[in-house]
């Protein structure tokens, strides 16, 4: 190992900005000590390569632990999505049905209709052909109480108790 003389040295003080740049300490707060026990620490270039290709390839193994979790997550949405798709065209075959069935009803809805107003006119025209009796005629069994009250028109009047009594059939 060589003996450094730091009195000659023209290029200290920027070498050692340098190191604790480097080994991410802070350059007005460190001081000759703590520097080379980072160095000390740090070891050589190639034991930081093989740490840091360690530390990667156990990121890495990781990632793909997490791709292979997503992977399958994919793959079961996607046949989640597929059971989906396939209920979707159910509903809308049995929507097109349903649709088929309501047309079909109205239709038999419409012609119903129709046939109520033919039917309609043709009660009316039957009606209007056909003279109707206005009378109604007269119940001979019927007793009549106070056959004596005659109005002046020539006409019967009874009471509301004698009628309620003359039409449930009860006299007094």
């Amino acid at each position: 190992m060589k003996d450094w003389n730091i009195k000659g040295a023209h290029f200290y003080s920027q070498i050692m900005n340098q190191a604790c740049a480097f080994l991410g300490l802070t350059a007005e707060e460190t001081t000759e000590a703590e520097v080379h026990q980072a160095i000390t620490e740090a070891g050589t270039l190639d034991s930081v390569r093989t740490q840091a290709v360690s530390e990667m390839e156990l990121k890495m193994s990781g990632f793909e632990a997490s791709l292979s979790a997503l992977t399958e997550e994919v793959a079961t949405m996607r046949g989640q999505m597929s059971e989906k798709d396939k209920a979707i065209e159910a509903l809308e075959a049995a929507a097109l049905v349903a649709q088929q069935a309501s047309t079909d009803a109205l239709g038999v809805i419409a012609a119903k209709e129709a046939q109520i107003k033919s039917l309609s006119g043709e009660v009316a025209n039957l009606k209007a052909a056909k003279p109707t009796e206005k009378t109604t005629p007269v119940d001979e069994n019927i007793q009549m109480p106070n056959e004596g009250n005659a109005s002046k028109g020539g006409g019967r009047s009874i009471s509301s108790k004698d009628l309620a009594n003359a039409m449930s059939g009860r006299t007094n």
